[in-house]
């Protein structure tokens, strides 16, 4: 929606008691989703629009409960309220019916087929709740997981302490809404949520592969495959949902060896196999493994990987 002037008077809230307060309009969109009274003992004598105009006053002043003003409901009956429609999953029912409304008036599907993820570290006070360290954003606070359509309404807001990790945190917020919106097939993120979490909606078991260092959004799985130099035939195969090549030396190589009956064959890899645990390992399994080291930023001034060296290796290892 852009908002002119049309939208400014038309969502103005001048002439209300509080500006948090809900106008007529808003209350007729939210009173079908309030709990009916319960049958039997006292009728209900609390008038629920005013819990509910006392749950936005606190969410939007961000002030404590017992500051809330005296025209509200009591504080014990507002908070009462609060935590069982909140335990009943009231409020992530309104907001998706909403959602849905509001695309169905802009000619779209009512559920969405693709949503962004971010997050954002905030500050909090010294007293109480879940608090932690975010080391990145230099930030001692709560980190605030929020997921959208690419309209822009919000589908899923999910809090929880700052040193948390985004690749962490978005597991949680992927599983709470593939239930509510089992049509979102795709989300976009950036480069932090790049590891080996679960980030597919449609297949668990898929992670994010890595490229060059970093995080492509290509998400799958890795195949690793063992070629005998002489025939170019596939002698070993083998599917992973790991990441990164770093760890898949010895395993393949092992699968290599077993396939053509050899006690002792030479395998050549790129340099994203580089791994001296790996290495220390295959040689120790008959395996004589030829890697160049991993890049680092004074290699070339300094010779690294040139072929002889690699020459070196291998005539000293037969040697």
């Amino acid at each position: 929606m852009t908002w002119t002037g049309i939208a400014r008077r038309e969502h103005s809230r001048e002439g209300l008691r509080y500006p948090s307060d809900m106008t007529d309009r808003e209350w007729l969109l939210t009173a079908p989703f309030i709990p009916s009274a319960k049958s039997g003992g006292r009728p209900r004598t609390t008038d629920m629009r005013e819990v509910v105009n006392a749950l936005l006053y606190v969410a939007s002043s961000g002030g404590a409960w017992r500051m809330l003003p005296k025209c509200f409901p009591p504080v014990s009956t507002v908070r009462r309220y609060f935590y069982a429609w909140r335990n009943a999953g009231l409020f992530e029912t309104i907001n998706m019916v909403l959602v849905m409304n509001l695309r169905e008036i802009e000619g779209r599907e009512a559920s969405p087929s693709g949503g962004v993820i971010d997050s954002q570290s905030v500050k909090t006070t010294e007293s109480g709740g879940v608090c932690g360290y975010d080391a990145g954003k230099k930030v001692k606070g709560r980190k605030r997981h929020i997921v959208t359509d690419t309209c822009g309404y919000l589908i899923f807001i999910l809090v929880h302490a700052a040193d948390i990790q985004d690749r962490d945190g978005a597991v949680d917020v992927l599983k709470s809404i593939r239930y509510r919106f089992p049509w979102l097939r795709h989300v976009f993120a950036d480069g932090g949520y790049a590891g080996d979490k679960q980030v597919s909606l449609t297949d668990p078991d898929a992670r994010s592969m890595t490229s060059s260092g970093r995080g492509t959004g290509v998400v799958g799985y890795n195949v690793q495959t063992a070629v005998d130099t002489k025939h170019h035939l596939i002698v070993a195969h083998e599917v992973t949902n790991v990441g990164h090549d770093r760890t898949q030396l010895k395993p393949i190589s092992e699968k290599a060896q077993t396939a053509i009956r050899c006690e002792k064959i030479i395998t050549i890899a790129d340099r994203g196999y580089f791994n001296g645990e790996q290495v220390l390992a295959c040689e120790n399994t008959g395996i004589l493994p030829i890697i160049p080291k991993t890049m680092t930023s004074n290699a070339a001034k300094q010779g690294y990987f040139t072929g002889v060296s690699v020459i070196s290796c291998v005539l000293g290892h037969n040697g």
